[in-house]
């Protein structure tokens, strides 16, 4: 019987380390053990955005192509496409307003591209008249991720889109145009 209490006091004892400790690494160390969030350090942070940039430069390129032609088609002066709630899910549909309502996606080759950011951890895809963001992570008034700049000369942008993010650093990627941005 006092073997069982020891025992049971030394599994208790075990769990109580190892649920302290778990909650010590998240606080800390969060961005180790979830890769979606920021890390701590901004040049890390600009490391780890450029990686990912490297990563995916063929799609975010397919894309761009893709919102610059379709923002000129439909005359529009913004487009969003956001990830649904389940990351990675895509319907293929982009909402251009009331007086052009839903439409599909029919190049199979953007389609899989954007379906492709959105795996990767890309939230929100947005064109406007001076840029076009690829939001990775955000809060209500945090978030970084990837910038083409439309008007190559003047590449610095005050806020960014609905959530009105204020950059705070923006530098530039290993090709032309393209930037990665914080905002804190």
């Amino acid at each position: 019987m006092k073997k069982l209490k020891i025992g049971c006091l030394i599994v208790v004892g075990v769990l109580i380390v190892a649920v302290l400790l778990g909650i010590i690494s998240i606080l800390f160390f969060g961005h180790v053990l979830n890769p979606d969030s920021p890390p701590l350090q901004t040049a890390t942070r600009a490391a780890r955005i450029e990686e990912y940039f490297l990563r995916d430069k063929e799609l975010l390129a397919v894309v761009k192509d893709y919102l610059i032609v379709l923002r000129l088609e439909y005359e529009r002066g913004s487009i969003t496409i956001r990830g649904h709630e389940v990351r990675g899910q895509f319907d293929g549909t982009i909402y251009l307003g009331s007086e052009h309502g839903w439409i599909s996606i029919e190049d199979e080759v953007v389609l899989g591209a954007i379906k492709g950011l959105f795996r990767e951890g890309y939230q929100i895809i947005s064109i406007n008249e001076k840029y076009i963001r690829f939001l990775q992570w955000r809060t209500l008034d945090n978030g970084w991720g990837i910038l083409y700049v439309l008007d190559r000369s003047e590449p610095y942008v005050e806020s960014l889109g609905d959530e009105g993010l204020e950059i705070t650093l923006l530098g530039p990627l290993p090709i032309e145009g393209w930037y990665y941005y914080m905002s804190s």
